[in-house]
């Protein structure tokens, strides 16, 4: 049950209504009917023809009654599904407008539906208004909702669509315990509101726990970095959309405000509390507050979630340098041997290359004299031509790779 500053209520029914079938596998809506003189009703899962049968027994027909329309959703895949028929019903006769359900059933994505007012002109007291806008309550299976009211502050329509679990049950039990509170202007919404402010703040709080726990390690392994980095800029994405809902939801409370500022700006104090309307601006006025506050929050924990991030990639650019380091003297390591190899082999290259002439056939010992043999020429004209051939081809691989990197590094430029 939620409670606000200057919306106590004194004669408080202990009403407790069953919410758990809300939002089923089917869209259908739910109704709550609450007057301060009658014990309030609720009119749950109805379809299309249980609400035909509702809206014609004519049970809105009193001052100082709110009637709330909850329909729900189905998801389906990336998009969530109403009943188009229960929506014409409601325009037709529920009072629901038109532009209200074109509104919310042309909105690509369903994306965030800005507050929308309108206020009947006159010079009668109290005006005629209807206002709409919507939400996005933070959770892992939520989507956007919207909600519309007209009021001519006697008399009150909700209409609720796509609705939280949680959002509905709190409505529902805060509204039908509050008769008297129930059709002051902006009451619902304060408990709407108040219970989507919630789930941000929850949600702050989770992600809050899980960025300190990273703060906390202090040593990371190599193998560890990929997989926290990217931990990280998960959270950073959370911290930029609920920093942005919770500025967005500050701007819907502040024309809220500015929408009770509008009606109520030429009423004095005492006319306001003979109207009933008194403590609705304040609780507006905390919910903004708070709006602005967590959302000072969340920017606070985006810069300590973006050091985090920070370090992590110094860290592995320290690690890659020392890696970078060790293969350079392994490298280098590996120089040295080749040098001595290399040294080695052409301290023998000289003897290994007499050994191999005396070797052949051209080149005989007997009896420790060195014979040759008639046709030893055909050693020299056939090793010459051939060292000629390889040493041109050595030199047109040069000329050819070192013109061909050339024409790239040209075709780049």
């Amino acid at each position: 049950m939620h409670h606000f500053p200057g919306l106590q209520s004194p004669l408080s029914q202990e009403v407790v209504f069953d919410t758990s079938t809300y939002g089923g596998n089917a869209s259908l809506v739910s109704v709550l009917e609450v007057h301060k003189s009658s014990k309030p009703a609720w009119h749950r899962d109805l379809n299309h023809t249980g609400l035909l049968e509702l809206l014609d027994q004519d049970t809105f027909t009193f001052e100082g009654s709110i009637k709330v329309f909850f329909v729900s959703g189905v998801r389906a895949e990336n998009e969530v599904k109403l009943d188009k028929a229960i929506l014409e019903s409601l325009v037709s006769k529920a009072g629901m407008s038109e532009k209200f359900r074109r509104d919310i059933s042309n909105t690509e994505y369903w994306a965030k539906l800005h507050i929308g007012t309108s206020i009947v002109p006159g010079a009668a007291w109290p005006p005629s208004v209807t206002f709409h806008y919507g939400f996005w309550a933070w959770g892992d299976d939520t989507s956007h909702s919207f909600v519309e009211c007209q009021t001519n502050l006697n008399d009150t329509r909700y209409f609720c669509i796509n609705f939280p679990k949680d959002c509905v049950k709190s409505v529902v039990q805060a509204t039908s315990q509050n008769a008297e509170l129930s059709n002051k202007i902006f009451y619902v919404d304060s408990l709407v509101l108040s219970h989507v402010v919630s789930t941000y703040l929850e949600a702050i709080s989770g992600k809050r726990s899980m960025l300190k726990s990273i703060e906390k390690e202090r040593a990371f392994k190599q193998f560890m970095l990929p997989s926290k980095t990217e931990e990280l800029h998960s959270l950073c994405m959370d911290w930029h959309s609920i920093h942005s809902d919770l500025m967005d939801l500050a701007e819907q409370l502040h024309a809220l405000r500015e929408l009770y500022d509008i009606l109520f700006r030429e009423r004095n104090a005492l006319e306001k509390q003979q109207q009933g309307i008194m403590g609705c601006d304040h609780t507006l006025r905390m919910l903004q507050s708070q709006c602005n506050s967590y959302g000072r929050w969340t920017k606070n924990y985006l810069d300590r979630t973006n050091i985090r991030i920070n370090l992590l990639q110094h860290i592995a650019s320290h690690i890659d340098s020392d890696n970078s380091t060790k293969i350079a003297r392994q490298s280098q390591q590996e120089s040295k041997s080749m040098l001595v190899l290399s040294v080695v082999t052409t301290f023998f290259l000289p003897g290994t290359f007499i050994a191999t002439i005396l070797s052949t056939a051209f080149f005989n010992v007997n009896d420790g004299i060195l014979e040759v043999a008639g046709k030893w020429w055909i050693l020299l004209a056939a090793a010459i031509p051939l060292t000629i051939v390889v040493a041109f081809f050595l030199v047109w691989i040069h000329h050819f790779n070192k013109n061909g990197n050339g024409g790239k590094q040209k075709s780049m430029v």
